[in-house]
């Protein structure tokens, strides 16, 4: 991730403009990615797909560089002449000329967008949005601003990406920790679903951005182990302490739910967790669960929605949001209010009617994106 991640840097640098494309796709779906964003250049991880046949309906693609880890380069990749192109031969040419061509620092007004391709709703059209400059450095300061002046992002952390660049949000609290002076921790385990104790095996993170679907899977694992009286009656204690406002420390009573506690697994030193959800998806987490995932880290979270038409999120909760509401059992938990970078309309949608009980509706975001909501806001 982190070649992919310097490689975006440079083509950036150089006046390229950068295309994230989510990257569990099938082929299908894929070449609908590469013909929406009319690529010229793909770089992707060796042994996804087949890149010849891809070139071959895509004729705009000039090349395409793979990335192989060392475990995999004994592994014949190139595929002859006219076969893809290996980025660490690249960087061991014995003939290469580093630095011998540096651009110029590019005027603030010709510095290129980051666009992204990610599926609707459906999960069948796909749909390329665009981020200036001004969208990006707007939603980074939003991440920052969101945290209290003691809980933000610092020196002292290490900050863990969970998850595939290709989701906006991940990319924008990267950037709010690379802001902030934060160690970053970038390996190949990114995707939306993941073990996050395999992910965090070695880093010992205090800060985790993931998705909904990862961070479920930690809960259930988590959960199903919460057996006898004791572990119980030791989970509810917990859960009180947070309905009443202040998180459970380190008692005796913390002990009895050691044994399953998803602290140990995360490597015992996160305080706070990113949990994103995208838009239309069917993995949600109810507040009960984000309540228990609090008891089980010791950490913090914030829970995000996640539209592929906004830089960031466009709603989520507090840091100190410790709720929980009975309405949102066996439903998805709210996201709390719009971030500070975001300008978001509620409108009347058919019977749906804003009321003296809360405001209910279609939230039409500035960039164009309909969510509807029955409930409150």
């Amino acid at each position: 991730m982190t070649i992919f991640t310097n490689i975006s840097k440079a083509a950036a640098f150089y006046g390229f403009t950068p295309v994230f494309i989510q990257h569990d796709q099938p082929e299908s779906t894929l070449l609908e990615f590469l013909q929406l964003a009319n690529a010229n250049l793909i770089i992707a991880s060796a042994g996804t797909h087949d890149w010849s046949s891809l070139r071959q309906q895509c004729p705009q693609i000039q090349e395409v560089m793979l990335v192989v880890p060392p475990s995999s380069r004994h592994m014949g990749f190139s595929g002859g002449p006219e076969g893809p192109t290996l980025w660490h031969e690249i960087i061991n040419r014995p003939n290469l000329q580093r630095g011998a061509s540096v651009p110029h620092d590019i005027p603030s007004s010709d510095v290129p967008a980051v666009s992204f391709i990610s599926l609707n709703e459906d999960n069948k059209s796909p749909t390329l949005t665009t981020y200036t400059q001004r969208n990006l450095v707007s939603a980074i300061a939003a991440q920052i601003a969101a945290l209290p002046a003691r809980h933000r992002i610092s020196t002292s952390d290490t900050f863990l990406a969970a998850d595939s660049f290709s989701n906006p949000a991940i990319l924008i609290t990267t950037f709010a920790a690379l802001f902030s002076n934060a160690n970053l921790a970038l390996h190949s385990v990114a995707s939306n679903s993941i073990d996050l104790g395999l992910a965090c095996r070695g880093i010992s993170p205090t800060i985790i951005a993931t998705s909904s679907t990862s961070a479920k899977k930690l809960h259930s694992t988590t959960l199903s182990s919460v057996t006898g009286a004791a572990k119980t009656w030791a989970l509810r204690g917990q859960m009180a302490a947070l309905q009443e406002g202040y998180m459970p420390g380190a008692t005796t009573l913390g002990r009895f739910i050691t044994p399953v506690s998803a602290a140990a697994a995360l490597g015992g030193k996160v305080r706070l967790m990113y949990v994103y959800e995208h838009l239309g998806s069917k993995t949600a987490l109810s507040s009960e669960a984000l309540s228990q995932l609090r008891a089980f880290t010791g950490a913090r979270i914030i829970y995000g929605l996640v539209a592929p038409q906004v830089a960031g999120t466009v709603a989520q909760t507090g840091v100190f949001d410790y709720r929980v509401r009975n309405a949102d059992v066996g439903k998805g938990a709210h996201f709390g209010v719009p971030v500070g970078c975001l300008e978001v309309k509620l409108v009347d949608a058919g019977n749906i009617r804003n009321g003296d009980d809360g405001a209910r509706g279609e939230v039409r975001l500035f960039l164009g994106v309909v969510y509807r909501t029955k409930k409150p806001c």
